[in-house]
């Protein structure tokens, strides 16, 4: 909607690592809403993933969490996360 750069941040199984995922529109779109994910080469710890969260909330960058899991959404209503 804006034109900014739009990614996501997913955790490997081991949940040792966070590999960066670019939101991109593919050459051969199916309608001009088709997007897809893009894996990229940057990666970071849990530790690093807490100040790179912190540097965007600085420059006050639209932030969003879920928790899926491969039967979709789950809820952690004990955590506060949806």
């Amino acid at each position: 909607m804006t034109g900014d750069p739009v990614h996501s941040l997913m955790r490997n199984p081991a949940g040792t690592q966070w590999k960066r995922l670019d939101l991109v529109y593919p050459e051969q779109q199916q309608h001009k809403r088709h997007v897809q994910f893009k894996v990229t080469d940057e990666a970071h710890s849990n530790e690093q993933l807490f100040w790179v969260m912190r540097m965007y909330i600085k420059r006050k960058a639209v932030l969003g969490a879920s928790i899926v899991s491969a039967k979709g959404e789950l809820r952690m209503d004990k955590v506060r996360l949806v």
